[in-house]
Order: C-alpha cells, then structure tokens, then sequence
C-alpha cells in the first residue's frame, strides 16, 4: 500500500525572520534621514527663493523712490525705545519695511485714535512703530496690506505673510499683530538695514542709537542691533514649531553687548574689506572689524533649527558670539566659524 506523499509547506524560519527585519530596518535607518534632507534642502532652496523675491521688492522700490524701503529710519529704529519691554517696542526692519513694500499705511487716520489690541480678535487696525507713544506711530490697515491697488511691491504666498501674536516679536501688542515675512521653515525673516545718516567717523555697529536726533555722527553706527531685537528677545517665535531666541541664539542678551555687536559685524561685514582696531593681540577675535558691509540690505533666515545664530554648535561646543572673520584669516579663537551656522542663511538683500 502507498503511502500518501506529504507535500512540505515553505516558511521562514525564526532566523529567516529576524534577517528580514533586520534589512527593513536598516533600509529605513537610511531612507529617512534621505528623505528628512531631501526636504530640508527643498525647504532651504524655497526660502532662498522667498528672500528672492523679497530682494527683487526691495530694488524695485530703491529704483523708483531712491531711498530704502521702511517708514521709519534707521535711527528711529535703532533707538532704546524699540528694545522691548512688555509694553513697547520690539518693531523689527522687516516689519518697517513692509509698510513700504506692501502698503496698508492709513495718513488719514490719527495713530492716537487707535486703540491697543487685546486678546486673540485679530485688528482691523494697528498703531506701529519703534516708539512707546501711539502719537509717534503710524497706522496701517492690515487687510489693504499686499492687496493688488495697495502699491505692494512684494507678491508672496499667504502663508509666508502672514501674523502670529501668540509666537512673535517681543513688546509692544501692536507690533506683534503686524504682519511680516515667514521662511518655509516657519521662523520669521530677519532683515539688516544700514543707517543712511552714518558717517565716515561712525561706528560699524552698535547695540542702538543715541536717543538725541542731533548727536554727532561719531556716536552713530551704520546697523543697530535694536533694530531686530523683537526678534531676538522673543521667547516664542515662529509659525512652525516657535522658537526661545532669547534662550537659545547670540543675538538676545543672555549675550553682553559687546558679544551681540560682535555677532551683527560678523553677519553684516563684508570679509574681503578688514581694518584693524588697534588691539595687540592677533588672537582676539575684535582685533579686525568690517571696513565695508556685504550690502546695504541683508536679508537673514535661521534656517532648520529655527534659531537665529544658535548658541550650541553641533560640536555641543557654545559660541559666545559669532565673530567677523576676513578673508585668509586663521587664529581667531572664542568664536564661531561661518561653516559651523551654515543652516543661517544670510543673502544680499538689494
């Protein structure tokens, strides 16, 4: 009598198994750090574009008004009053810009008439400026901002202007509930403005300007730290995942003076134009300072991190300050090299 033939069923083996898992799981080790940088480098190439475009507003409106964008000048905005404190100030170069390049000013309108925003019902109407007294401030009407009859030199998609008072500058209520411009990454847009009433004998930088409109141009600078300190005193900031600038970047005043200023000429000054300070040690990283800034406007994005100048380096080594660096220049110790905040994107803003 046959016996009847017993077909074997194929199945993985317990080690077959375990091999299997392992390859899955090395393929996704290497797939998702792929894909992660993938969309960090089209983030990066899209905000690229943004600041693009931003550019082009800009010299588009210094061609036709010979003059820089923004309401308020240099000065103004460089003075003590737009340091921000709970109740004042905080009015950032990108935001005194835009009143220029995407309208919404009201002249009609008596800032004094206007009333200070309260709770999360967004405004109809805002008093801006880097001043404490509505009286010295300007009005804007937000929903004519960017509209196609409102003389706007800037066409961007919403979601790169927009507004975010529960995340934005720090100061004054207002100034957070005027719109500015947002990075693919969600983190608002820095801007450096040099100040057109700067002379030969004037500071490269300072934390800001003399209150007194008539002082001498000895005690002015051509860039004001003050001028973004709503950005850099903010504790949240940002559309996507906001950020602790205050906590976390060299620009806020866990810094000392000395430090910000020596961060805002390694941003702005142009490495190829060195002077020396008179200082005799080669090794002190403030012996060389900018004779020339990279351009009159800069346009800066934080990048990935979020963070304007991150203060931990991904060594886990933290920076005191972000150090002017020339061309050809080596030895300069305490300070943070250029490739090490590569995930800062600083262009030429016009």
């Amino acid at each position: 009598m046959t016996s009847p033939t017993r077909t074997r069923q194929n199945a993985f083996t317990i080690v077959e198994l375990l091999v299997v898992i392992f390859i899955i799981v090395v393929l996704v080790a290497i797939l998702i750090p792929a894909l992660s940088g993938a969309r960090t480098a089209a983030r990066k190439a899209g905000t690229q574009s943004l600041m693009t475009s931003v550019k082009t507003g800009i010299a588009q409106f210094r061609t036709e008004n010979r003059r820089l964008p923004g309401y308020f000048s240099q000065e103004q905005m460089g003075r003590s009053t737009n340091i921000p404190t709970a109740s004042r100030g905080g009015f950032t170069n990108m935001q005194n810009a835009l009143i220029d390049l995407a309208g919404g000013l009201r002249t009609d309108i008596s800032a004094t008439s206007v009333g200070t925003p309260s709770g999360d019902t967004p405004p109809g109407r805002i008093a801006v400026g880097p001043f404490a007294q509505n009286a010295d401030k300007v009005v804007i009407d937000r929903a004519s901002m960017g509209a196609a009859d409102s003389g706007s030199y800037i066409d961007l998609p919403p979601d790169a202007f927009t507004v975010s008072p529960d995340a934005g500058p720090a100061g004054d209520a207002a100034n957070r509930w005027m719109p500015t411009i947002y990075d693919t990454f969600g983190q608002t847009i820095a801007m450096w403005v040099s100040n057109d009433a700067a002379g030969a004998d004037s500071q490269f930088a300072a934390i800001n300007a003399p209150n007194n409109p008539t002082a001498p141009s000895s005690q002015r600078a051509r860039f004001y730290w003050a001028s973004n300190a709503g950005i850099f005193q903010s504790q949240r900031i940002g559309l996507d995942r906001p950020q602790d600038q205050l906590r976390n970047s060299l620009l806020s005043t866990q810094r000392t003076a000395t430090e910000r200023v020596a961060s805002v000429l390694g941003i702005v000054g142009n490495p190829a134009f060195p002077q020396e300070t008179g200082m005799t040690d080669i090794r002190d990283p403030l012996r060389l300072r900018p004779a020339a800034a990279k351009a009159d406007v800069l346009l800066h994005s934080a990048g990935p991190d979020r963070i304007f100048l991150d203060k931990t380096l991904p060594s886990g080594y933290e920076a005191r300050f972000f150090a002017y660096v020339p061309e050809g220049v080596t030895g300069i110790v305490n300070t943070a090299k250029t490739p090490e905040f590569e995930d800062d994107i600083i262009i030429d803003g016009g």
